[in-house]
Order: structure tokens, then sequence, then C-alpha cells
């Protein structure tokens, strides 16, 4: 059984000015949550013991979700994570770690589009430093990079087809009925 930390953030709109839900967070803390909190957020630092980082981070978001309901996931890291942050997982300095994305330009994974500041989808970069055997990285990171990029691709992605088309659904979706609409015949001319 291995630990793995990772970080879970909620939004809760209204929910936080309601001082009679504060309860809910302290049995999250009770619980090994370590919880912040900022305007409509919450932010769930976690370090719990599992088999596979995938299923511990869906066993813990469905136990937060369970005491606190209206809690909507936003995103699970370590995905996208900036400059310095990998310079660290790398073991590198930043300075070397400028170095390296310079002299590396063409192999080394780009930033992601989707973030202001660059940032790096840290699967890409551990699967690059795996690739390149450039410095030995503890497998539980690994193994819970690449689950918080799926939970957060499944996350954020709209489906187009239904499940017995052949694509998975995200568990938000499973009971919505995404049924392609008729399309008319076109009109021929003559």
């Amino acid at each position: 059984m291995e630990n793995y930390k990772f970080q879970l953030s909620f939004s809760l709109p209204g929910y936080l000015n309601d001082i009679s839900h504060r309860f809910d967070f302290d049995t999250l803390s009770t619980q090994g949550f370590d919880i912040n909190l900022n305007q409509h957020q919450v932010i769930c630092q976690c370090k719990r013991p599992g088999n596979s980082a995938l299923r511990t981070i869906k066993d813990s978001i469905t136990h937060i979700q369970d005491i606190l309901p209206e809690a909507s996931l936003q995103a699970v890291s370590p995905d996208l994570v900036p400059y310095d942050a990998v310079a660290k997982v790398l073991k590198l300095s930043n300075v070397k770690f400028k170095a390296l994305i310079a002299s590396e330009s063409n192999a080394f994974p780009k930033p992601s589009p989707r973030s202001e500041k660059p940032a790096w989808h840290l699967k890409e970069v551990l699967e690059w430093n795996r690739d390149h055997r450039l410095q030995e990285i503890n497998s539980t990171i690994f193994e819970t990079s690449l689950a918080a990029h799926k939970l957060n691709s499944l996350q954020h992605r709209t489906p187009t087809r239904t499940q017995s088309q052949g694509y998975e659904l995200p568990d938000k979706y499973a009971a919505r009925s995404f049924a392609a609409k008729p399309v008319a015949e076109p009109k021929l001319y003559r």
C-alpha cells in the first residue's frame, strides 16, 4: 500500500458564508483532509493510503462529496504544474531547468495552452523524463500525475457519443441522454 499526495479543488458557491455548515469542514479535517478555504472554493490537500492512485483519488472525491453534497469538483492536482514545481520534481534548479528546455526544445513537452503562465502537464514531463532517463522519480508521483490528468480530462471534456457508441462518459454525464438529433433530408433542386 502506498501513500498518495494530491490536491482536490471544489467549488461551493455561497456555501462558505453559511456558518451552520462549519461542522462539515471540521469533519473533513478530522478525517485526514487538510482544508483551505477561499471565497467560493474548498481546496483539500490529501495524503491518503491506497493500492492505486486513481482509486484513492476517486474514493476521496466521493468521501468529500458525501460530507459536502453541494461540492462540485473543479480540478485534481498534480496535473498542470508551474515552472518551479516541474524543476523541483525533476530535482533541478530553475536555471538548469531553463537550460534543459532550451537544449531539448524539440523533444521536451510544450507548456499547456490552457494556462495563463507556463505550466506543464506533469504526466507528460515525467513520461519524457522516463524516456530520457534524466532523474529517478518516485513511482507514486508518476502514478498520481497520471490519475490526476485522467480525472481532469474526463471532468472537462464534452462527450459527443453515448457509451453504446464506444466512448466512456464521465460519471457526471452518465444519467443524461446524448442521443443524436435527426438531420433533415437535404432538398434536391432540379
